[in-house]
């Protein structure tokens, strides 16, 4: 009896020392922190722990291989050469009417018909600048006749478009356009855009409707609208692009509608946005080099994320253009006409660091199931100076095959260290992006330490 009670002894002094030993394994070496409970497949709702491979009833077949890479362009004119760098793309956002714009879509096209063209709009303001430089299916001449196509600050209350006085938008020529229900305009308007779906302009596959403003950003950029404008413009601005979605159901109605996020699932009974672009996705400045600005902090940044991946998941097209501003900045600093030349060695490594943090946090939450209905982009083709006639920036990490996602992103700590790395798994390889401002992390990758730095991310095809 006493020796058998010493062997127990003796196994729960080894199980004591051995779950010793692995908890210090977890500080040094960090573990997988999930909360995760049984899938329930087949329930219908995509549950903690569900995958693709293990539950595809609920989560939907798998999908996945090489991200879906997106263009900006602005520019007034672009040479034949361009036709190579385009092709390279599966998403193309190009104003329809810039000059040559269109021979250089049309070009693309016959080359690549899988394309996705978004053409470049914005109804919410127009003036004799705006006029299309080609032939348009409404000109200028003819708009300027329509008094209530304008909202006016003497427009009689419950009747938007009625009054002379219009509303001037910014600086320049532009006035602020009547988008109410009903107005004339939004008539007017469903003609431009089919006039961008035609071959010759390119056979546009949706628009990205610019500049998609809150009533609060509106007073900044026409502080004379009145108390009716202010009060139902976000409520006109959804129905405005509801309004397009039902004319052109095949095609893509998307916004540039980031500060939208309230009315991402509607308003008033109207259907609320399918595709939206996330311009200022976890980098909130275009100043890079700013040290008042480094970025999101962890809270923001993985607040961000879960926003759009909520979406993502609910199959709504997903523009991630974090490095929209980035190139507005890359542009300048690398015009030779700039003295000192830039960008310095350190600065050229910073931009493509977060180019990388910024694509891998797009991994972590890009849909398995709808995993080409989102894309992301880091640059913003533009026409510069003689020297180097066009700006962008690309990352061949945009290219890399992923293989299939095996569930979505977690959180990697050791006991006792913060948080701030997370991870996900694909077929081919793991994601790693480390949103914190201040902490690095250590991952073993094939045997080796590998340190991830505050804003930094790690891809399967980085060398160790």
């Amino acid at each position: 009896m006493r020796y058998n009670i010493l062997v127990a002894m003796k196994i729960l002094q080894i199980g004591f020392i051995f779950s010793v030993l692995l908890l210090i394994g977890c500080v040094f070496s960090g573990c997988v922190t999930q909360q995760s409970q049984p899938p329930n497949c087949g329930n219908g709702v995509f549950d903690v722990g569900e995958t693709c491979v293990n539950c595809p009833e609920d989560v939907g077949p798998c999908s996945g291989g090489r991200i879906m890479k997106m263009l900006k362009a602005y520019a007034s004119s672009y040479p034949e050469t361009l036709v190579n760098t385009l092709l390279t793309y599966d998403v193309i956002q190009m104003s329809a009417d810039y000059y040559d714009s269109q021979a250089l879509l049309v070009a693309v096209k016959q080359q690549k018909p899988e394309i996705i063209f978004y053409s470049y709009e914005f109804p919410w303001a127009y003036g004799p600048s705006a006029d299309a430089p080609k032939s348009h299916p409404i000109e200028w001449a003819e708009i300027d006749t329509h008094e209530e196509w304008f909202l006016h600050t003497d427009d009689t209350l419950g009747n938007p478009g009625s009054g002379t006085q219009r509303i001037h938008f910014k600086a320049g020529d532009y006035y602020l356009m009547n988008i109410a229900p009903g107005s004339g305009w939004i008539d007017a308007y469903k003609q431009i855009l089919q006039w961008t779906i035609e071959p010759e302009q390119g056979s546009a596959d949706g628009w990205h409707f610019d500049v998609c403003m809150t009533k609060i950003q509106l007073k900044k950029d026409a502080p004379m609208i009145t108390t009716e404008i202010y009060q139902n413009w976000e409520f006109w601005v959804v129905n405005l692009m509801n309004e397009f979605r039902i004319a052109f159901p095949n095609k893509r109605v998307g916004a540039n509608c980031d500060p939208y996020a309230p009315y991402f699932d509607g308003i008033n009974g109207i259907p609320g946005f399918n595709d939206v672009e996330a311009e200022l996705f976890i980098n909130p400045t275009w100043k890079p080099f700013d040290e008042n600005h480094p970025g999101y902090s962890e809270e923001a940044c993985l607040s961000h994320m879960n926003f759009y991946k909520y979406y993502m998941d609910r199959g709504v097209h997903v523009r991630v253009t974090d490095g929209c501003y980035m190139t507005w900045y890359w542009k300048w600093v690398t015009d030779p006409k700039n003295n000192p030349p830039y960008p310095t060695p350190e600065e050229a490594t910073k931009i493509h660091n977060i180019f990388r943090l910024s694509l891998a946090c797009f991994l972590l939450i890009n849909s398995a199931t709808y995993w080409n209905n989102s894309c992301f982009s880091f640059n913003k083709l533009r026409e510069g100076t003689p020297e180097t006639p066009y700006y962008g920036y690309y990352g061949t990490e945009m290219d890399y095959d992923w293989g299939t996602p095996l569930g979505d992103f977690y959180a990697i700590k050791g006991l006792f260290e913060p948080t701030g790395l997370y991870a996900r798994d694909f077929t081919n390889g793991t994601v790693y992006a480390n949103i914190s401002t201040e902490h690095s992390f250590t991952i073993k990758v094939n045997g080796q330490e590998v340190v991830i730095p505050p804003r930094g991310a790690w891809f399967p095809g980085d060398t160790i």
